[in-house]
């Protein structure tokens, strides 16, 4: 858990929660979360600087913001993921090995998560409204891609959803 504490596999959410419940609440976290709270925002908050002043080459899968108290580095979480040892050398400078611990596919919720994902209906509206409220970082990782990218998760999701769901899917 990310406060410290653990708990049972059966007392989980997850565990607990059909899918659709689960993508109920998914439903709701989107109507109230509405893009702010991504770890990029929470930084700048804490170092009150504003995300416009962030700097990402997008040759260099990463950037470097200088800052009085620290540098800020910046790497794009699907390049991250994908090429972890040599991107992340390249923006300290310095050799990094790779050691994978505590990947999803390894915990026991692997096939909810995948059922999860495979039957979540997002629709055209929603895609909309997740991407737009996370436009000022998008075009800082992805410049001019913002529309490729929505046409995609639209393609990638289908729109009907079950009878009952909340706003997003009536």
């Amino acid at each position: 858990m990310r406060d410290g504490t653990d708990i049972e596999k059966e007392q989980s959410i997850i565990y607990q929660s059909t899918i659709p419940q689960l993508q109920e609440a998914f439903y709701e976290y989107c109507a109230t979360h509405n893009g702010f709270g991504e770890s990029v925002e929470i930084l700048c908050n804490e170092l009150s600087i504003d995300p416009a002043q962030l700097v990402f080459d997008e040759a260099q899968a990463w950037g470097r913001t200088r800052l009085p108290a620290c540098d800020l580095l910046l790497l794009r979480f699907d390049q991250l993921v994908r090429d972890f040892a040599p991107l992340l050398s390249s923006a300290v400078g310095r050799p990094i090995t790779q050691i994978r611990k505590n990947l999803a596919e390894n915990h026991w919720y692997a096939s909810r998560y995948q059922s999860f994902r495979q039957s979540l209906p997002l629709p055209q509206r929603l895609v909309h409204e997740i991407y737009q409220s996370r436009r000022h970082l998008l075009d800082l990782f992805y410049p001019g891609r913002i529309d490729a990218m929505i046409e995609a998760a639209i393609e990638r999701y289908p729109e009907r959803a079950p009878d009952g769901m909340n706003e997003y899917t009536e």
